[in-house]
């Protein structure tokens, strides 16, 4: 359902044109004659009147069009599949079984989903909304909501909006503040009767025309209150003296259960409410009866409630005096404890309100490297970085940190985090682990230098240490580092040592991992198809060991030695594309999709999709980077293409001066050489 209030005003204002584009794109969908679904993203800021635009929009959709609402919430960024979980068939499986329903629903008719608050949304409902907007579904229309405000590029909903709006055509409707007049209209729908102009001033200076704050403002007046009560009652000034005055006058047990809600911080079971505010269960109905016929809280699903605008929530929670927050955490956390499969991200927001600190570094121990493992790095990051400011030496904590800040390109972070790592390693791997990132990191900074450095150390380390497993992994750490080093036969000898002190211990990660840098250094007298085969070969024992990050750089690698528009380059982009977002790894998912997108699309003379793929590889890759010269080269290919023939010799001489190409020219004959994987195997 749709988490928003219905309003004390029936009628909605100011938002006609909204209504009628929303309406329209509907309307178009059943003479569309695009192959995917229609996608449309409503923003504005909290209060703005979003959810209220869409209730009335789905309100008035015909009879043969089905709607589809699931809403994120700020807890949702810490569970898998939380937001999509909402349109899963009864006992299904959210990864599995909602993009068939969706897909059987559309089939059927025109679709209608609405998924609200984007800025919230987890990563894993976030790739399957990316993954939809792919399909050939055009009887679907896919509307998102956000607020610009809450919208981080950090964060899964931040990429989502960037990704949709850079590969498809996105209608976008924004909306704005109330004007004066705006303002008038609601008030007299609100009251039956019009305003003088006097209140209608009062209310616009209060509210500052953001219809949520007008209604609260309204609601402390009372419902039988008139509008000239305005002019000589005591409004309040905001909506936090707004929402203090409703608690003043709220009874104990209402305020009670808001007061749980809002410490929680997202939607809560009827049995957590219980827990966190100690009310038994008849004392919990009526308060929670009374709660939503006032539309302070809604149930968003069966025994599941929530506020109906967060606002409220923010407002609450900053008025309560810090032993209660305190007090209401500490009964949160213990309740959580007590449940399997707790969401680590909330016992650990939970431990810190309750000032347990001393809890938050165990629980980010466990919880960051599950997160890492199912691909929601971001979350990962957040967790660990948590845990590290109770427990700043942690390796476990240091390894998952610098691990997802790499995966999510945060490369100055990541490197930060390396050598944090480096100095607090308190075995041989994690050293090894640390330093072979460090010499990566460098290099995709374009530091040779700095690079160079650390790889003698990594090798001086290496001589130092007996047989093992840390010897295996130093050896795959310098046989990484000399492939991306393009020290090709020093690569090949160092993986091929890996090799064998993988097999003398029974490591099957290393020997994955040897196979991948062995196959990715490419050797004179090769053909093509011995290379291809190596590289598959090495991405299946990958594949095997669960291995995301290696899986994706043997895919990368693989598409270099083979047209990208081939069925084996279709396939290794297809695969490259689904393991990079199960494992939440954006520099070799999304990223570097974008070049190899763009090699397929020129060899097919796809000139749009080309457009595209080149406008999101150049915010990926500014000057400066390696893969910009790369940018820059199918730039030029698509200039020539077009005939700007002056501008495309200007993008040249920029690559040359900056003397980032070495293996491409301007046209396609030295494609073959796969300069792209020079700079991300």
């Amino acid at each position: 359902m749709l988490s928003g209030r219905s309003g004390l005003s029936s009628t909605m204002v100011g938002r006609a044109a909204a209504l009628a584009r929303l309406t329209g794109l509907v309307e178009a969908v059943e003479v569309a004659s695009c192959d995917g679904p229609e996608l449309v993203l409503v923003w504005g800021e909290a209060g703005i009147g979003k959810t209220r635009l869409l209730r009335e929009f789905i309100a008035r959709l015909p009879a043969n069009v089905t709607s589809m609402v699931a809403a994120a919430q700020p807890g949702s960024l810490g569970r898998a599949f939380d937001v999509m979980s909402q349109l899963c068939p009864a006992d299904g499986d959210p990864e599995r079984d909602v993009v068939p329903h969706i897909r059987a629903t559309v089939a059927s008719g025109s679709v209608v989903l609405v998924i609200e608050d984007l800025h919230w949304i987890d990563a894993d409902s976030a790739h399957m909304i990316e993954h939809l907007a792919q399909q050939p579904l055009p009887g679907l229309v896919i509307i998102g909501t956000y607020r610009p405000n809450d919208l981080s590029r950090r964060a899964p909903g931040g990429e989502l909006i960037s990704r949709l709006e850079r590969q498809h055509s996105v209608e976008q409707v924004r909306l704005d503040r109330l004007d004066r007049g705006d303002v008038a209209t609601l008030l007299g729908a609100i009251d039956g009767a019009p305003a003088s102009s006097a209140a209608v001033d009062t209310v616009f200076r209060r509210s500052g025309g953001v219809p949520f704050v007008i209604e609260e403002l309204i609601r402390c007046c009372g419902p039988e209150a008139c509008f000239e009560d305005l002019l000589s009652a005591q409004l309040p000034w905001s909506l936090d003296e707004a929402v203090r005055q409703q608690l003043a006058e709220m009874p104990a047990a209402e305020r009670r259960v808001i007061d749980a809600l809002a410490v929680f911080g997202g939607s809560a079971s009827f049995e957590m409410i219980s827990a966190i505010s100690e009310l038994e269960e008849v004392e919990l109905l009526g308060a929670l009866r009374d709660l939503v016929s006032r539309s302070i809280v809604v149930e968003v699903s069966d025994d599941s409630f929530w506020f109906t605008h967060a606002l409220t929530a923010d407002s609450v929670y900053q008025q309560l005096l810090g032993r209660d927050r305190r007090r209401l955490h500490e009964r949160a956390l213990a309740t959580l404890r007590s449940q399997t499969g707790a969401d680590h991200a909330s016992l650990a927001r939970h431990a810190q309100g309750a000032g347990a600190f001393d809890q938050v570094a165990g629980i980010a121990r466990e919880g960051a490297p599950r997160y890492l493992a199912r691909g929601a790095s971001f979350q990962a990051l957040r967790l660990a970085s948590d845990g590290l400011a109770e427990a700043p030496d942690d390796p476990q904590l240091l390894g998952v940190a610098t691990d997802a800040a790499w995966r999510l390109q945060f490369g100055a972070e990541a490197m930060a985090y390396a050598h944090r790592w480096r100095s607090a390693a308190a075995t041989d791997v994690d050293r090894v682990e640390a330093m072979r990132f460090i010499a990566r990191l460098y290099h995709e900074q374009s530091d040779e230098a700095d690079r160079d450095i650390a790889l003698d150390a990594l090798i001086e380390f290496s001589a130092s240490l007996p047989r093992g497993l840390a010897l295996g992994r130093s050896m795959g750490a310098v046989a990484q580092i000399l492939m991306l080093a393009e020290r090709l036969e020093e690569a090949i000898d160092w993986a091929d040592r890996s090799l064998v002190e993988a097999k003398r211990n029974g490591d099957e990660s290393l020997i994955a991992q040897a196979l991948v840098e062995r196959s990715s250094s490419r050797r004179h007298g090769e053909s093509m198809e011995e290379l291809q085969q190596a590289l598959i070969e090495a991405r299946n024992a990958a594949h095997d060991v669960g291995d995301g990050v290696l899986e994706c750089r043997a895919l990368n690698n693989l598409v270099t030695v083979v047209s990208p528009h081939s069925e084996v380059g279709a396939w290794a982009r297809a695969e490259l594309a689904d393991a990079a977002k199960l494992h939440g790894i954006d520099r070799l998912g999304a990223v570097m999709l974008t070049l190899w997108a763009a090699e397929a699309a020129i060899a097919s003379g796809d000139m749009r999709t080309l457009r595209v793929m080149i406008g999101e590889a150049g915010e990926h890759w500014p000057a400066g980077t390696k893969e910009h010269g790369f940018y820059q080269s199918v730039l030029a290919d698509l200039l020539i293409e077009e005939g700007r023939v002056v501008e495309a010799l200007a993008v040249a001489t920029d690559m040359l001066e900056r003397e980032v190409i070495h293996c491409r020219g301007v046209t396609r004959s030295a494609a073959s050489s796969g300069c792209c994987r020079h700079a991300q195997r």
